[in-house]
């Protein structure tokens, strides 16, 4: 390589010495051939991911001469090394070719698990001598990842109070550019480690728009290898309606919460849903104060989570 160079009576100035270190770096850049030059002992660089990492099948086995076996470790494909422009002062991948990416630092996977890395993401790697890989450092766990979730199972799975360290199936939810769109090849577990959610299953196949379940974010914990919820929209705790009927027993119900309706609505919490049954059908409450009533008659009614019902809460007069 031509490295330039100037007299010592000239000055040293910015643009010299970044094209110094421009032209230095275009000699190590790997891309320029197969492997490093065999000079440099360690080689680091940021790459940008341009999609999600993939997972190996848990069946898939690597034999060591076997090179057409698939990794046993994830590994992202198409990935872009980054560089620095300084004219412009701005990293960019401009120009960078394709290179894989190998993930040997996480092992505690399973195969569908909601993906740890994704497009757009930038990562150091290492080129490894021994192995012939870019291999990316410091990725022992998800650590602050957050993912976003559509519930695929009720939270809790079966019909009993909420309870610390619940756990039910979610579906992964995507960035599609302007919304969060659910994939339902992916789903995994989550934990409610507080016990304070209560959430819709998307399985139920209530009429729409009520045909989804609970959106909500989830944290992964590396040192208890799981994903806990962080937040999730809230059960519906109030609900006003008109009575279907005149009433006398220990129940009645009242018409479904059909949005839009002046008579029917969920009053709290803010953006709360109903979880337990159909919100477009007719819900069922509970007259425990015996208060009787007759068809059309507005209603308001609480949850009860101890009994896990509908309760009249008051009536008009």
């Amino acid at each position: 390589m031509t490295v330039p160079h100037w007299k010592e009576t000239d000055q040293a100035s910015a643009g010299k010495l970044n094209e110094l270190a421009d032209t230095v770096q275009s000699a190590i850049d790997p891309s320029a051939g197969q492997n490093p030059p065999p000079t440099i002992k360690t080689l680091l660089e940021i790459f940008e991911l341009t999609e999600d990492i993939t997972y190996p099948d848990s069946g898939d086995v690597v034999f060591p001469d076997d090179l057409t076996s698939p990794p046993d470790v994830p590994y992202a494909e198409n990935s872009k090394r980054i560089w620095l422009k300084h004219p412009a002062n701005a990293y960019i991948t401009l120009g960078s070719e394709d290179e894989t990416l190998y993930f040997p630092t996480i092992t505690d996977f399973t195969q569908g698990d909601p993906p740890e890395f994704g497009d757009g993401d930038r990562v150091a790697a290492v080129w490894n001598r021994q192995s012939g890989r870019w291999e990316v450092i410091g990725t022992s766990s998800a650590g602050d990842l957050i993912v976003h979730f559509e519930l695929k199972l009720s939270l809790p799975k079966t019909a009993v109070s909420v309870s610390p360290d619940q756990t039910t199936t979610a579906y992964i939810q995507n960035w599609s550019g302007s919304a969060w769109v659910t994939d339902t090849d992916v789903e995994f577990e989550i934990f409610d480690k507080l016990g304070v959610y209560r959430g819709r299953a998307k399985a139920n196949g209530f009429t729409a728009p009520h045909d989804v379940g609970s959106y909500g974010t989830a944290r992964f914990v590396a040192e208890a290898d799981r994903w806990e919820i962080v937040s999730m929209q809230p059960h519906a705790l109030m609900i006003r309606g008109q009575a279907t009927a005149l009433w006398t027993g220990a129940t009645f119900t009242i018409d479904g919460i059909t949005g839009g309706s002046p008579t029917t609505a969920v009053m709290q919490p803010s953006g709360a849903i109903i979880v337990n049954t159909d919100p477009a059908s007719n819900i069922t409450v509970s007259d425990w104060l015996n208060f009787d009533g007759a068809d059309n008659d507005d209603v308001l009614a609480v949850w009860d989570e101890d009994t896990r019902t509908w309760k009249l809460l008051q009536k008009a007069c």
